[in-house]
């Protein structure tokens, strides 16, 4: 079967504006910004197109190109022309491969469509080996990626260093305007097509479910989502009032806006004035303000917090990003974590602060800011927690639509209890009452009787916090630390004694843990031997040809930990000795390395796996009948939808489906419809 691989390489002149600061699609769509090179190959016979106008920059007038022939180590043309091999390719549907796709789509689309008149890719032509990379846990650069599979990938420094520098803000003379520099960067492009080519074939196709569900994410990601630029502006301009007013608050205690922000000289600040903290941390400060003496001290502290607030700068990189026509493209990452859960880009819509305010707040806010520049005070609550609190507000749908928007209820909760055949967990859920509250009442006998309605605001966040954060095993301390963090009262309890009382009241979930890690851990003394959980149905297999050890869900799907080894003499944190599993794998500093797991963290993948497919099945089953998806985040799901339409109900059931694979699971959902995305 033949297949296209390829890979742009672009340029710009523009001072003003940066890739990594406006996204892909702005990016694509600026005038300023054109293609430099198109290298492509069928197979390993590779060629590259240059630029017309990249070569007349590089020869300087000169009809010599000898320097260049010297360099440039690949055939090469130079036009803007579509080669007929290419067009055809296109124009007859075949596959077309490229590492993240997307970028390389919206330049194809952008620029050569519409400027050169090159065919036009449908999206069901696409294949993107780093989602390919993803789909298998393993990291998503080419270069990582062609390390991790055993391909080798070549190290050009040199032409990364030509490449980065013109997609950046240059001035004309700061692009590759050289014979020798051009033939460099010509091999830096061609040299890309050999790993995606070997790694095409190395790593695993997407299941065909699993290449809906990519396609899906791809054209959301095209479609984007609608910002209220006018709304961005008021903000910032009330932002930026109120930076004024807490620089002035700062300079009357003897510091600068500068000063706070440097953590090492707000300690230094600290100890001088009778106070020493160990650091600046989130959860050290709101320890120490807990016993703290000094007011002076406290009011730095949270002066601190007020202008080190990052989540304002969202409403710039909304601003940066929004198209001409006003949509942010591009904001959700396919299978970015082992589970195969989404993942947010630029934007960051998976990580929105929670509201300080919300509903007729958040629109007297709104309305005041767009009529009069002016913030209102609301409750006491800071500036900028109210600005923060209109993240979610300032996307908006388009002029003539309105949002439905559908969240699973309780998801993971209900999954965990569904596998580990808990019947009396789940006969809470199916009869539609409240499981924080059920939980609270194994903690607090006085309330066995007080009914759902009504039930003590405290107890009940306890019960939330204990059935969202024991049940893949955590441990005393770290949920102390979780429940200080948080504010959630123990109520005179220590963490032991609700993990206690938790493991009691579900000694099933506790079952599953040990039964999951004893299935994996079997898998890998046995490899490419199926073994099955009695008690889940999960089965786990070390397979050699994938050198992973691989888990199938309920939905069909494989999630995957690459490289795995058993280390039979682990040592545990309560100091006894355990087989434990290590693995390859992408941390949170996106560096590829050795991990371990155990068996809460197992049951936690697979259970956030199972989430995951029912989110994406109802996806599929949403726009299979024509709603317009804009945002999926977490477990929800967000649709643009004609104003009159009518159709919330709809969608909604659509949302409450449960699949086939996913029978006897208590699912439900519950959603809103309005002209802006909150919480």
């Amino acid at each position: 079967m033949k297949i296209l691989y390829f890979d742009f390489e672009t340029e710009r002149t523009s001072k003003t504006k940066d890739l990594r600061d406006v996204g892909a699609a702005v990016y694509a769509e600026d005038a300023l910004t054109n293609w430099s090179l198109f290298a492509y190959g069928f197979d390993e016979n590779v060629r590259v197109l240059i630029n017309p106008t990249s070569w007349d920059r590089a020869m300087g007038g000169s009809d010599d190109p000898t320097l260049f022939h010297a360099t440039c180590l690949y055939n090469n043309d130079v036009t803007s022309e579509c080669p007929a091999e290419v067009r055809e390719h296109v124009e007859s549907g075949g596959i077309i491969v490229a590492h993240n796709i997307e970028f390389d789509y919206l330049i194809w689309k952008g620029i050569m469509v519409k400027r050169y008149g090159w065919p036009v890719i449908r999206v069901e032509q696409c294949v993107d080996t780093m989602a390919m990379g993803y789909a298998c846990a393993l990291p998503g650069s080419l270069g990582a990626l062609g390390e991790a599979v055993g391909t080798e990938v070549p190290k050009d420094m040199e032409g990364k260093s030509l490449m980065m520098r013109m997609t950046k803000p240059n001035i004309d003379g700061d692009m590759v305007s050289d014979p020798e520099k051009l033939g460099r960067l010509v091999n830096y492009a061609a040299c890309d097509i050999f790993p995606m080519l070997e790694i095409y074939k190395k790593v695993p196709q997407l299941f065909p479910k699993e290449g809906e569900v990519w396609r899906l994410n791809f054209k959301i990601n095209q479609c984007g989502i609608y910002v209220n630029s006018d709304l961005i502006d008021a903000v910032l301009k009330a932002d930026a009032l109120e930076n004024e007013l807490l620089d002035e608050k700062a300079q009357k205690i003897g510091l600068s806006s500068a000063k706070i922000r440097s953590a090492k000289q707000l300690l230094g600040w600290c100890a001088q004035n009778g106070e020493n903290l160990p650091n600046l941390k989130k959860e050290e400060v709101t320890k120490f303000r807990l016993h703290c003496k000094s007011d002076l001290v406290s009011g730095a502290l949270e002066l601190r917090d007020q202008i080190c607030r990052t989540s304002i700068r969202k409403f710039s990189a909304m601003k940066a990003r929004a198209c001409a026509d006003g949509r942010v493209r591009g904001s959700h990452v396919y299978h970015r974590a082992t589970t195969g859960r989404f993942a947010g880009r630029d934007l960051q819509v998976h990580n929105i602060p929670r509201p300080v305010i919300k509903g007729s707040q958040i629109e007297e806010v709104i309305k005041s800011l767009l009529e009069t520049g002016v913030l209102p005070a609301i409750d006491n609550k800071s500036p900028k927690d109210i600005l923060a609190s209109l993240i979610r507000a300032t996307l908006q749908p388009a002029p003539g639509k309105i949002f439905y928007c559908a969240d699973f209820a309780a998801i993971e909760a209900r999954v965990l209890l569904w596998v580990a055949g808990d019947e009396d967990g789940l006969t809470v859920f199916r009869s539609q009452k409240d499981i924080y509250c059920d939980m609270a009442r194994q903690l607090f006998p006085e309330l066995k009787n007080h009914p759902d309605k009504g039930f003590p605001k405290e107890a009940r966040s306890l019960g939330k916090k204990v059935i969202l954060g024991l049940g893949y095993g955590m441990g005393g301390e770290k949920f102390g630390n979780t429940c200080t963090a948080d504010g959630v009262d123990l109520a005179g309890f220590t963490p032991q004694d609700v993990i206690d009382v938790y493991r009691k009241k579900y000694y099933l979930v506790k079952k599953l843990w040990y039964d999951t890690e004893d299935c994996a851990v079997s898998a890998l003394r046995n490899p490419d031997m199926t073994v099955k959980s009695q008690i889940s149905g999960l089965k786990f297999k070390h397979s050699l040809k994938r050198d992973s050890l691989v888990c199938m869900l309920p939905s069909g799907r494989l999630i995957s930990w690459a490289n795995p080894e058993l280390d039979e003499e682990a040592l545990t944190p309560w100091g006894t000795v355990k087989p434990q599993i290590t693995f390859n794998g992408v941390d949170t500093s996106s560096r590829w390395g050795r991990q371990r797991t155990y068996s809460g963290k197992l049951v936690e993948n697979c259970i956030q796996a199972i989430a995951r497919d029912l989110l994406t099945d109802a996806m599929l089953r949403i726009d299979a009948q024509g709603f317009n998806i804009v945002l999926h985040v977490h477990d929800e799901i967000v649709v643009e939808d004609a104003i009159g339409a009518n159709r919330y109900d709809e969608f909604l059931d659509l949302m409450k489906v449960v699949p086939e694979w996913a029978k006897g699971c208590p699912i439900d959902a519950e959603g809103w419809q309005g002209f802006y995305y909150r919480k």
